[in-house]
């Protein structure tokens, strides 16, 4: 199964230099005001305290803090970096904070996180199972390692006669965004797995061997997981047949991710009528990861000073540190929709003054 790029025409550029030669007024697109607000900073005065995922470890918030060092906010608008919710003027989560710790007015996508389901198998390095596969071993039709099904997804693998174990409990949201996926949108009363919050990976239980666990890609990432790539075609030997739960595969389903805009907030939801694309530059794209949730930002505080630090985090030069903090940045189009949604009230960016 090959993902192709498709040509597209135009870009922010042609937008910008289209709406400059005509008479429209605003609203300008999206890209456009995302394209405008990248040459300038928005500085309100005051500290904003966010609460931050634990998974967003301390050197990329404090580098966002101390980047603003640099810019034309130095000495009127910082950022304190927080991990506690309590007090919070805005909280960046995968889960919806509790009303009494924020009762927030609006919130945005600001990364991207998804499910994965990794393993402990010694002797196995690399592991991918068809969605047909999965779903038998979340049912409990599946047991040993050795089966027929693992085998044929996995001809270069001497696969164990052991009994395959399923932690028991996942994490709601990456256990909903794979489940969907695996079972192409339903979900199966059958899958042995019960679903619980849990956001500190600290609290991760070490895999036994040959047990499986659905966790965050952030989790797999900062425990040193194997996680399981999806067989989405026949091959499994042509890695374009191949969804791989790394920054490429869950780049590419980005892609695929459709905001809707209500007043202040957005909203994505998973398009898989939509071709990927890939990175500019790159012909051909990955085979697109869908097991994908979005993590947001909730404004708490709904002032200006709230507003104008969440569009310091989603400017490019942030959203591009986030693979360092184990989360895939926003697509484009879904990066400029959050920029329009949580700007209400800020000055609209002006274009550049030309000769």
């Amino acid at each position: 199964m090959k993902f192709r790029q498709r040509l597209i025409s135009g870009s922010a550029l042609a937008i910008l230099t289209a709406f400059l030669l005509t008479a429209c007024t605003p609203p300008m697109p999206p890209e456009v005001l995302a394209s405008l607000a990248e040459k300038t900073y928005t500085c309100e005065a005051g500290t904003a305290t966010v609460d931050f995922l634990p998974s967003m470890t301390t050197d990329i918030t404090q580098g966002w803090a101390d980047n603003l060092a640099y810019t034309d906010c130095a000495t009127t608008m910082f950022l304190k970096p927080s991990y506690e919710a309590k007090g919070a003027g805005a909280i960046v989560s995968d889960y919806k904070p509790e009303a009494s710790t924020c009762a927030y007015t609006a919130s945005v996508p600001f990364a991207v996180d998804a499910g994965v389901l990794t393993y402990n198998l010694s002797g196995i390095g690399s592991l991918s199972l068809s969605k047909n596969t999965v779903q038998k071993i979340l049912t409990g039709q599946i047991t040993s390692w050795d089966a027929s099904e693992i085998k044929k997804d996995n001809p270069n693998n001497d696969m164990p006669k052991e009994p395959i174990i399923l932690m028991s409990n996942a994490d709601k949201n990456a256990l909903s965004a794979f489940e969907g996926w695996i079972f192409d949108g339903s979900s199966s009363a059958d899958v042995k797995i019960s679903s619980d919050i849990e956001q500190d990976s600290s609290k991760f239980k070490e895999l036994a061997e040959g047990e499986l666990a659905i966790v965050p890609n952030s989790f797999a990432i900062a425990l040193g997981l194997y996680p399981a790539s999806v067989l989405v075609g026949s091959d499994p030997n042509n890695s374009e047949d191949l969804a791989n739960p790394d920054y490429s595969g869950i780049q590419s389903a980005t892609t695929q991710l459709v905001a809707h805009t209500n007043g202040s907030s957005v909203e994505v939801s998973l398009d898989k009528n939509l071709a990927p694309t890939p990175p500019d530059g790159v012909d051909i794209v990955a085979a697109p990861y869908q097991a994908i949730y979005p993590v947001k930002y909730y404004l708490c505080q709904d002032n200006l000073l709230y507003r104008a630090m969440a569009r310091y985090l989603l400017r490019l030069d942030s959203q591009g540190s986030l693979g360092s903090s184990n989360y895939t940045q926003l697509s484009e189009p879904v990066r400029a929709a959050a920029l329009v949604g949580i700007s209400h009230g800020l000055p609209t960016p002006k274009p550049t003054p030309t000769n």
